[in-house]
């Protein structure tokens, strides 16, 4: 009898202990940052120690600057860091490394054109190197990542001319350039965002232009910038990804908007490692829903955030997946006024954050909600 008690208290410290590690999508915290000016919140990223970290740009009329905030797990300020780089200087994503120092990525304006722009921060907010890619024509970086050598991946569009490309650059912990890939499809081709997976292979995704519209275009390099493979989706109208993350066993799933007669609806498709589809799925609220953020949690369920149309306003709203496609649960959130989630990210507790701005009434706040 003993040795049957013992083992229960076991079996219940187990589950405990796991069901204490994912997000059941109950609320934890939400947090603002206004500075009385229009504030966009564009990306977020989780620390080894559940920090959150939360970057974008505020903006003072013509003035435009790089704003990023770092969080406890508890929601409370650790620090903020502005950066003024003269001009228009926006972030539009953010990463960690494994020694929690914090990268973020966009583009600023050199008074002729936009260039790559990225910051590699410490732990406690000190840059440690800032670097610009100026190519001569108009550069926008749009997604980041690192590996796990600690190398930081930026990918986005540039515009040589009257094309379009994808354009990726992979840069060593110390900001040196380690290769940087262009992809030139003949059409028109804009890269939103990279990841990377286990043995260090680099996917980026975004949309190419089409008879159709535009589709879905995803591409996997190797860790040396050695080009693997190409995968377009046409969904027979206008497809546009902008987010892509990889599970444990190498999977690539990809998130982006579809337009299904004259609304948009969410559009998630997973890949095998070497591009074939597994699933794809849809969403449809009957109006208008954009998914911008993606992330996977360490079971490998699959968590979309984004935006959908109700009473004429906009809502934040996240969907949790399982491995095969399922619904788990949907969470919304309604300011009463418009409400943008744009990106989302996973803690080591599997705790969800999304982060996107609000509408105040006067201004754009910066918002972020963890589940």
């Amino acid at each position: 009898m003993r040795k049957i008690f013992l083992l229960l208290l076991i079996m219940i410290f187990i589950v405990s202990v796991f069901s204490g590690c994912s997000s059941d999508g109950k609320y934890t915290w939400s947090k603002t940052y206004d500075s009385g000016k229009d504030d966009f919140a564009l990306g977020v990223a989780a620390d080894t120690s559940n920090n959150t970290i939360v970057t974008g740009y505020i903006s003072n009329g013509n003035d435009n600057d790089i704003y990023t905030i770092k969080y406890n797990p508890d929601g409370n300020v650790l620090w903020e860091k502005l950066y003024d780089g003269g001009k228009n200087d926006y972030s539009l994503a953010a990463v960690t490394d494994s020694s929690n120092n914090v990268i973020v990525t966009g583009f600023v304006n050199n008074g002729v054109n936009n260039d790559y722009f990225t910051i590699k921060y410490d732990i406690n907010g000190n840059i440690i190197w800032t670097r610009i890619h100026d190519a001569g024509h108009n550069e926008n970086a749009q997604g980041l990542a690192t590996d796990s050598k600690d190398n930081i991946i930026v990918t986005g569009e540039v515009y040589p001319g009257i094309d379009v490309n994808f354009h990726t650059i992979k840069y060593g912990p110390d900001g040196n350039i380690l290769w940087e890939k262009s992809y030139d499809g003949g059409n028109k081709e804009y890269a939103f965002d990279v990841t990377t997976d286990s043995n260090d292979n680099v996917i980026v995704a975004g949309y190419s232009s089409s008879g159709s519209g535009y589709d879905f275009c995803t591409i996997k390099y190797d860790s040396d910038g050695k080009f693997l493979w190409k995968k377009t989706y046409d969904g027979g109208n206008t497809d546009k990804a902008y987010e892509v993350a990889t599970d444990s066993n190498d999977n690539i799933i990809v998130t982006g908007e579809t337009l299904n007669g004259n609304n948009v609806n969410f559009l998630i498709l997973k890949y095998d490692p070497n591009g074939n589809i597994i699933w794809t799925k849809t969403y449809d609220s009957g109006k208008d829903d954009y998914a911008l953020g993606l992330a996977i949690d360490s079971t490998g369920n699959i968590i979309v955030t984004g935006y959908i149309t109700k009473d004429q306003n906009k809502n934040f709203y996240t969907i949790k997946y399982d491995t095969r496609g399922n619904i788990l649960w949907e969470k919304s959130y309604d300011g009463g006024k418009d409400d943008y989630s744009l990106d989302v990210a996973i803690d080591q507790n599997n705790k969800i954050i999304v982060t996107g701005y609000v509408f105040n009434g006067t201004n754009n706040d910066f918002f972020t909600i963890k589940y």
